[in-house]
């Protein structure tokens, strides 16, 4: 992007060796590895605001992401779970591990969690899964229960229709707002 090249047409297959890094890589089913960009533009277009104001380590936005997401699965869970809620992050090295490597996984995972905690706020549930949409292809797959979810949580046909309607449209404007340059 900084050279005015669209990182969807490069071929990275070489970053493995640049970057010493043997764990992490895309496979397909057949054991090759991946070598173009798959993902939505949201997580490189912020890479690229964050080394234009020079804070451009992806480890930055990964380990935030990992303490957002534990400070809202701690603020939202039931006072009596809160001592144990945030166990799994400290039993699985993984879990510490891989936003320290910059892995960014976590930060979907942060938005989808802000997505249930606001999830009586139509509009923000709406915007904050865009935006997971708009970080990984996993979110996506959520879609049709949270359809199903609107459709048995409202009581007549033309309510549901709107959920479904507003939660949809603005999740679909986010993705094509910030992938469609």
């Amino acid at each position: 992007l900084k050279r005015g090249q669209n990182p969807y047409e490069w071929n990275f297959t070489d970053m493995r060796r640049a970057f010493h890094d043997q764990l992490n890589f895309t496979a397909f089913l057949d054991g090759s590895t991946q070598h173009r960009v798959t993902y939505p533009a949201l997580p490189m277009s912020l890479l690229y605001l964050l080394d234009g104001i020079g804070l451009g380590s992806v480890k930055l936005v990964s380990v935030t992401a990992q303490v957002v997401l534990m400070m809202l699965l701690f603020l939202g869970s039931p006072h009596t779970y809160r001592p144990i809620v945030l166990l799994p992050f400290f039993a699985a090295v993984e879990y510490q591990y891989f936003p320290l490597a910059g892995l960014q996984d976590v930060f979907w995972c942060a938005l989808l969690a802000g997505m249930i905690m606001a999830w009586n706020r139509p509009i923000l549930r709406a915007i904050l899964f865009g935006l997971a949409c708009n970080y990984r292809q996993q979110p996506w797959l959520l879609a049709p229960f949270l359809v199903m979810h609107l459709w048995y949580t409202h009581d007549t046909w033309k309510t549901r229709i709107r959920a479904i309607m507003l939660f949809g449209g603005i999740s679909a404007g986010m993705f094509i707002a910030i992938n469609l340059p």
